[in-house]
This record gives C-alpha cells, sequence and structure tokens, in this order.
C-alpha cells in the first residue's frame, strides 16, 4: 500500500524535485502547494498520510502557523522542511509538536528515513492514545478512584495528570491533593505497608501489576483496597506515567470469607455422609470425592481424583449422563469384587446455565437388599401398624439410611409418592439451606442421639413443612430399621 504524502513548498523547482524523488521512492504524492492557507484547505478536502512542510513560506501564513492550523483540524504527523536550521527557528516550530525535520539539501535516504520515522513514531503515539483511552474508560467504569500519574526522575517530582472518582469511596477519608499512594500510606494497615511501597516501587521501575491491602480509616474493622496499575514507557524505555485504578473490596472479601466458611462446613457435613460423592469437570476428570467413597471401592483420594476415575469405578462405565437420573449399578472395588449400589447423578451449571460439571452419589444398596428381603418377610407384621397408620412415617435402613418405605399418610403430607422416596438417602428429605435441620437429620439418622426433635422438611411443591419427629429401632431378622414418626406441627 502507497502511503499518502502531501508537499507544502513555495519554490516550484524544489518542488518538483521533491515530487521526483518521493513518487521514485514509492509515495503517493496527493498534492502540493506554495500557500499555507491553500494548503490547509486541501488537507481538508483529501487528508494525506503526512504532510511535508516548508518552514519559510510566502503569505500571511509561514510553515510554523500552517502546521498549527492542520494539527488542530487533524491528526496528521507533519515533517518540517528547511534550509535554516537556527535555533530560534527550530524552537519556535517545536510548539507545534512536529515529527521530524530535514535540512535542505538532502539525499533520498534522508527523506525517506525522515518519512518512515514520523509514520512509526505517530503510529505509536496513536496505539498509546487509544490504550489510554480504553483504560480511562475501563477505570472510570470498573473502579471506585481512578488516577494517572507523570513520573519524575525524583519520586518527589511525580505529579498528578487526572483522576476520577472518589477517594473517601476507597480509603474512607477524603484525601486532598492526592498524587500517589504515598499520599495515602498513613492509612495503609501496618502489615501491609511493605507490600504498598515495593509495589510502588516496581510500578515507577517499569512493571505492571495488582495487589490487595488493608486501610484503616477509624472504622470499627479494616477496609480492604485493590489497586490494579498500568504503566507507559517513553520510546527510550523510561516509564512515563503510572495509570492506577482502586476499588474499596471489603464487601467482596467479606463474601469471600463467609463462603469460605460455609464451604468447609459443607465440607466436614459431606465427609459424615455414608454414601460415597464424586465430583468431576466437564471434561469428566475427577476434582472431588469423598472419604464413603474410598472406602466404598477400597480406593484412595489420589488414586480417584485428577483422572477420568468413574469409568473405573462404576460397572458398565459411564453411557449415563449425569442428568438428574436415579439408576442401579455396580461399583468395581480395587479387588476386582462388585458392590450393588444406587447411582443418583446430578449436572452442575456454572455462568449462562453452561454446564460445567456432575455430581454422583453412590449409595452402598447390599444391606438395604437384605433389609428389603427381611421386611418382605415381616412386612404382615408391619402392614397393619405402618400403613394403616394415620401419622406420616417412614421406615429407614440405620447401615445405609436409605427409605426402605413409606405410608400413605407421608404421601399425603409431603406430596411426594412412595416411588420417588424409597431408595433415596433420608438426608436428602431435610432442607440443606437450613444447617441446623440438617445436623438434626445427622444426629437422628447417624447418632441417634435425638430421639424426639422438630424438623422442616422439604414437600413435593418446594415448601417446607414442620414436624415432630421420634425415632424407633425395629429389628427384622438381625436388621435394625429406623422407624420415624413425622406429627406436622400445626
Amino acid at each position: 500500500m502507497q502511503h499518502r504524502i502531501f508537499l507544502v513548498e513555495d519554490e516550484p523547482i524544489i518542488a518538483s524535485g521533491i515530487v521526483r524523488k518521493l513518487e521514485q521512492l514509492g509515495y503517493d504524492v496527493t498534492g502540493r502547494t506554495g500557500s499555507g492557507e491553500s494548503a490547509v484547505r486541501m488537507v481538508d478536502s483529501n487528508p494525506p498520510d503526512l504532510v511535508l512542510m516548508d518552514i519559510k513560506l510566502e503569505g500571511r501564513m509561514d510553515g510554523i502557523e500552517t502546521a498549527g492550523e492542520i494539527r488542530k483540524r487533524h491528526d496528521i504527523p507533519i515533517v518540517f522542511l528547511t534550509a535554516f536550521a537556527d535555533e530560534a527557528t527550530i524552537q519556535r516550530a517545536t510548539g507545534q509538536e512536529p515529527f521530524g525535520y530535514i535540512v535542505k539539501p538532502f539525499t533520498d535516504r534522508e527523506l525517506s528515513g525522515a518519512i518512515e520515522v514520523a509514520r512509526h513514531r505517530h503510529a505509536l503515539e496513536q496505539a498509546t492514545r487509544a490504550r489510554e483511552e480504553r483504560y480511562r474508560m475501563l477505570s472510570e467504569v470498573l473502579s471506585d478512584y481512578a488516577f494517572a500519574v507523570r513520573i519524575a526522575p525524583d519520586a518527589e517530582n511525580d505529579s498528578l495528570d487526572w483522576s476520577v472518582g472518589s477517594t473517601a469511596v476507597v480509603f474512607g477519608v477524603d484525601i486532598k491533593d492526592f498524587r500517589t499512594i504515598d499520599d495515602a500510606m498513613y492509612l495503609v494497615h501496618p502489615d501491609d505497608v511493605p507490600l504498598v511501597q515495593g509495589f510502588w516501587r516496581r510500578l515507577r521501575a517499569g512493571s505492571d501489576g495488582q495487589i490487595e491491602f488493608r486501610v484503616l480509616s477509624g472504622d470499627e474493622s479494616p477496609r480492604w483496597v485493590k489497586m490494579d496499575a498500568r504503566v507507559i514507557t517513553s520510546r527510550e524505555g523510561q516509564v512515563e506515567l503510572v495509570y492506577g485504578a482502586y476499588q474499596n473490596i471489603t464487601p467482596l472479601r467479606a463474601a469471600q470469607d463467609r463462603l469460605a466458611e460455609r464451604e468447609v462446613e459443607f465440607s466436614r457435613i459431606v465427609q459424615t455422609v455414608r454414601q460415597g460423592i464424586w465430583v468431576g469437570d466437564s471434561d469428566g476428570r475427577c476434582i472431588y470425592v469423598n472419604q464413603a467413597l474410598c472406602d466404598l471401592t477400597g480406593r484412595s483420594r489420589d488414586q480417584l481424583v485428577g483422572s477420568r476415575s468413574l469409568a473405573t469405578v462404576l460397572s458398565g462405565g459411564t453411557d449415563r449422563a449425569a442428568g438428574g437420573e436415579s439408576f442401579e449399578s455396580e461399583v468395581v472395588t480395587r479387588s476386582g469384587e462388585t458392590v450393588p449400589v444406587l447411582v443418583t447423578t446430578r449436572a452442575i451449571n456454572g455462568a449462562d446455565d453452561a454446564f460445567v460439571g456432575s455430581f454422583y452419589l453412590f449409595t452402598d444398596i447390599s444391606r438395604q437388599r437384605r433389609a428389603l428381603d427381611a421386611l418382605d418377610r415381616g412386612k404382615k407384621k408391619l402392614e397393619g401398624v405402618f400403613h394403616a397408620s394415620p401419622v406420616p412415617s417412614l421406615l429407614i435402613d440405620s447401615a445405609t439410611n436409605s427409605v426402605l418405605d413409606v405410608n400413605e399418610a407421608f404421601t399425603g403430607a409431603t406430596g411426594f409418592p412412595a416411588e420417588e422416596i424409597v431408595g433415596t438417602g433420608g438426608f436428602g428429605l431435610a432442607e440443606y439451606e437450613k444447617l441446623e435441620d440438617l445436623n438434626r437429620m445427622v444426629a437422628i439418622l447417624k447418632e441417634r442421639t435425638a430421639r424426639s426433635s422438630q424438623m422442616r422438611l422439604r414437600t413435593r411443591d418446594g415448601q417446607s413443612r414442620l414436624f415432630n419427629v421420634e425415632v424407633r429401632d425395629i429389628v427384622v431378622a438381625d436388621e435394625e430399621i429406623l422407624l420415624l414418626i413425622l406429627n406436622p406441627v400445626a
């Protein structure tokens, strides 16, 4: 692609020679003139990529004034041509921020070199301005306080170029004449002062980055502040500007702390559940198992986590997707034995409902099957007491916590038909969002320390209902079964 050059030169012979040189060098000369006024009009109507401007022009406007007018109207690099290299002229021309000078007479190489240097410098400045503008716009939207500091050789002479936002939102107090982080250092938590000082030194040395630190502003607890900074360097590699953005992340840190506490508590609860749990990512690679699954399969966490271990653990492979279904299968133990299990699956979705992983719950039903067989033998004895009882009741296998049977009164109270409850884990009935209810269910089904308690259970329509729960032990053919009697609380 030919680069388009406009020439302003009032000596016709010299102008013709420069045009020939430009065309021989491969440039496209869009026009030429010897008048400043005419140059402004012609550039307005057909802007070129670069203007070669003679400083000495006849007429009302000389080359320096003409360059200033063009620069007001267009972002076009200008290279001055001059036969007068005196200091006063150069100083006056410098005020128009030219992209170069060529002293007449000049060679083809000097002409081409000056043009290419000017074009390259102009492209760099455009890219820098675009990056600065993007950063400024993003900072205004994403931060509580953003600023640009012009870096001087001596840190004491650094100066604030611009700022937007409020220091009070970030630091808790309004800092007058904020210039650099040093102006807020007295608010930084003493333990974090070395971190912040070191970060600012790295910025002045040319390294981008971000940190999170605490500030003390008289509140009962410290504020957490996030600082994100970028540096702009000169062509010589010297740091010229530091763009900084501060954000008060105290609410975010508090939410993260609460989430971490809930994750720890949830992990403790999950580890007490007797059902095996397997969690995988979207590629089917295991990211979590609980101790119950390790015990069930005879494999350690290291052998299960980090690989596609579901295909090894589950007999018949993983053809069934984690779509929310339950099915009976077998787990293959490390010794090669198989254990009958009830598998319940769930898909894990992230943002925009995109699939990010899968959850598998394994319930050992070998003892459940034995218990069901025993229950069948004693069914006639239980039918009159259990199924005909007007009080909602469940039969739960004490070894696996699996529901063996429910009566019609339970179905009427909760809306769950027997086929949706029988074979599932008793823990699933509790309100997981209510940690105290889940703990009570754990105490009843696992520890059995509470023989009578109140508890909220989920109903089929998504509501919850309060019951007084009584627990009784039943032994059928040497198998212990728990009878849960649920008295609705009005």
